[in-house]
């Protein structure tokens, strides 16, 4: 009876696309510490985003992201995927699944059933379906482009190459300081010909 349990597990297991090895009750008990990490949430097209499965137990993982599948059996998993080229802010939920045998149910005591009819073996069958834990994680991918820069701060944070202010298209500083010149020497010569004008208007 024990036999026929373990296979209906197997199958079950290979129904779903999990490989796996002997299954040792000892050890796939349920997890008492379980949990899916992943090392960024935010993520540009063509990076790679890297998912790790933890559990204090052996369990018969799948992690499910953006219509992929990593699988395996055992206490850790590190899945990596590569971020789909998108056009705009993409929001595509990471799933993390722990699938784990359940302990067998202690065998019943008492009086032997009464045998089936003649030429009929009595059996019963029963099968441990694997139970599961699972955690969803939000993961955002941006397209593909070039990082925006903030301005200086004016101690030389931000800004283009060295801390400068990133070209607007306006002429350069000695072009600008030359108009400005020029418009003090200007002024300075429309005072000086007003001034001498009005001293000849005063000496006639």
């Amino acid at each position: 009876m024990k036999r026929l349990a373990s296979l209906g597990v197997l199958v079950l297991i290979a129904l779903l696309g999990v490989p796996t090895g002997p299954v040792d009750t000892a050890s796939a008990a349920a997890p008492t510490r379980f949990g899916v990490s992943v090392d960024k949430t935010t993520l540009r097209s063509g990076q790679t985003l890297t998912a790790t499965g933890t559990a204090n137990s052996d369990c018969a993982w799948i992690i499910d992201w953006n219509n992929e599948r990593r699988s395996g059996s055992s206490r850790t998993i590190v899945a990596r995927f590569v971020a789909p080229v998108v056009e705009k802010k993409t929001v595509i939920p990471l799933r993390g699944t722990c699938f784990y045998v359940s302990p067998a149910p202690p065998t019943p005591t008492g009086p032997t059933p009464p045998a089936g009819r003649p030429g009929q073996a009595a059996q019963t069958v029963t099968v441990n379906v694997p139970k599961s834990l699972n955690q969803t994680i939000v993961i955002t991918v941006l397209p593909a482009g070039a990082v925006v820069r903030p301005p200086d701060d004016g101690n030389g944070n931000g800004g283009g190459p060295g801390g400068d202010l990133p070209d607007t298209g306006g002429p350069d500083l000695w072009i600008l300081l030359a108009g400005v010149a020029t418009l003090l020497v200007g002024a300075s010569l429309i005072r000086l010909a007003t001034a001498q004008d009005s001293r000849l208007q005063v000496l006639h």
